[in-house]
């Protein structure tokens, strides 16, 4: 049965319990497979302002935002056909539930200017 099982115990009484599915990739692994999940977008308010990465917030600014994933980690994002490669330029979002928050020029390139579901992966 094994040098690790306890008296009395079969070989499958000593598997391995393995790790509950995650609902994203942990921080800085590579992501292979996509995701859907709740994303909101921001910028007029914040036009002219640095982000945390220290990019200069313009109606053009191609990135997202998130919580803890290093400034210029890109990210794939896919929507209604289009799929945009983008960098992390930002913290945030502020909104609950989203996990992203898209910059105006990442919005305009997905078509997806509004605070609802979009697939992606850490590429």
């Amino acid at each position: 049965d094994g040098p690790f099982a306890a008296a009395g115990a079969s070989a499958a009484d000593t598997l391995p319990v393995p790790p509950p599915l995650l609902a994203q990739p942990p921080v800085g692994r590579v992501s292979i497979a996509w995701h859907t999940t709740e994303v909101s977008w921001y910028g007029p308010g914040f036009y002219g302002q640095r982000t945390a990465c220290g990019e200069a917030m313009t109606q053009q600014l191609v990135g997202v935002a998130h919580r803890s994933l290093p400034c210029g980690t890109l990210v794939t994002f896919r929507w209604n056909g289009h799929t945009v490669r983008a960098p992390v330029v930002d913290r945030g979002p502020y909104v609950a539930g989203s996990l992203w928050d898209l910059t105006p020029g990442l919005c305009a390139l997905l078509d997806h200017c509004f605070t609802g579901p979009i697939s992606w992966k850490v590429t």
